[in-house]
């Protein structure tokens, strides 16, 4: 039942991937990876078997094991960056893939069994990534802000704050339809933002995001930015 404009949103808008399952469906301006998700529960009750069922799903690749608590994305609050992820784990090795699980479950605060874990393909042939604001944070202004590596290759190098070579675009968001000029890349990635914002009806998302050799751009994570804009005209 929708009773307000930012009911859909709290509906799409769940932990992060819950988030990207309900959006890889929908979207035409950007690709989202394949996923294997799994609450702590099952993890306790048969680590086997999902780890059996990564194995099956992800076939002689590398993989990222990505955190998915319930306490991670929020719209009254954050904690972007705070749990671990472990990248490049050989979806062929058992031990790895346990050893990786772990050390996310670990990271996270409570023993709540209904956290998630996130399993996708790691993504290679990476030349821009980063992080993307629809408004600016401060004050919720109607700004496009994106903060992106385009040296590295790295998908974390932004979101780990390791960059030493980060670049920011900054453009009003009602002056998008009128650019076609370079960055061409970083222009097609707010065409990107702008879709995610019509399908869940709100405008104040943070977007992580990556652009490989060939122009695709793919949304990592989908959050609602959480500072209270409400005194800001």
């Amino acid at each position: 039942e929708l009773d307000d404009p930012r009911d859909l949103a709290h509906f799409v808008l769940g932990t992060k991937a819950q988030t990207l399952d309900r959006l890889s469906a929908v979207v035409s301006q950007s690709k989202i990876l394949d996923q294997y998700t799994f609450r702590v529960k099952s993890w306790n009750a048969n680590s086997d078997d999902v780890v059996a069922g990564i194995m099956e799903k992800f076939t002689d690749t590398q993989i990222v094991a990505r955190s998915s608590a319930l306490t991670e994305d929020g719209f009254a609050s954050a904690n972007a960056g705070a749990y671990d992820s472990i990248l490049n784990i050989d979806s062929s090795n058992a031990e790895a893939i346990r050893d990786a699980i772990t050390k996310v479950i670990n990271s996270y605060p409570d023993t709540n069994p209904n956290n998630q874990v996130l399993v996708q393909p790691m993504l290679t042939d990476v030349r821009i990534s980063g992080v993307g604001f629809t408004r600016t944070l401060s004050k919720g202004a109607p700004y496009y802000v994106v903060n992106y590596d385009d040296q590295t290759g790295s998908t974390e190098s932004i979101t780990s704050g390791s960059s030493t070579s980060s670049k920011t675009f900054v453009l009003r968001r009602d002056k998008l339809e009128d650019l076609s000029g370079p960055p061409t890349e970083i222009i097609k990635l707010c065409k990107a933002f702008r879709e995610v914002e019509d399908l869940v009806n709100y405008d104040s998302l943070d977007i992580e995001f990556a652009i490989d050799n060939k122009s695709r751009v793919y949304i990592l994570q989908v959050r609602p930015i959480a500072v209270d804009h409400s005194e800001w005209n």
